[in-house]
């Protein structure tokens, strides 16, 4: 009767972590090449809406909006407000901006949680469909700012 996203957070609070780093160590090659990508595959089975763009609902313009644009200011601003907690060497924020937008692209947890969060199966799929559009504007931008970042540093390298 536990949700399996539930259950997974309460085994990783349990579990030793010397047997946890073990456990990620060995299986992250696998999650990062087969799981997550068959999950995603399956995730995003959603059925494009027969409406017009002004009948489509808030959710999917929301997320659209806000998943690329809340990452992007999120981690923009975390990231730069966290390396005053530390000592160590302080990064430009143009080279946490391009960070920060490859943030935007990880879209399987939000393809879960939009599935969870709307009961109304049009909504949801409407939502889903949000979030892939919000995660291909996050794509593009990231192509942008990820070439013009190492162009800068490869600029900075060539001239010292």
């Amino acid at each position: 009767g536990v949700h399996a996203t539930i259950a997974g957070v309460a085994l990783g609070l349990v579990i030793r972590q010397d047997a946890g780093m073990s456990a990620r160590h060995a299986l992250e090659p696998w999650i990062n090449a087969v799981i997550l990508p068959i999950f995603a595959f399956f995730s995003a089975l959603v059925a494009i809406p027969q409406v017009a763009i002004d009948e489509l609902s808030p959710a999917l313009w929301a997320i659209v909006v806000a998943l690329p644009v809340g990452k992007l200011i999120g981690i923009t601003l975390f990231g730069w407000l966290a390396q005053f907690v530390g000592r160590g060497e302080r990064l430009p924020v143009g080279d946490i901006l391009p960070a920060a937008a490859l943030g935007g692209i990880g879209f399987t947890v939000s393809l879960l949680l939009s599935r969870l969060a709307y009961s109304d199966a049009t909504v949801a799929d409407e939502a889903v469909l949000g979030v892939l559009i919000g995660s291909l504007i996050s794509l593009v931008l990231s192509a942008i700012l990820v070439p013009l970042r190492a162009r800068h540093h490869r600029r900075l390298a060539a001239h010292p």
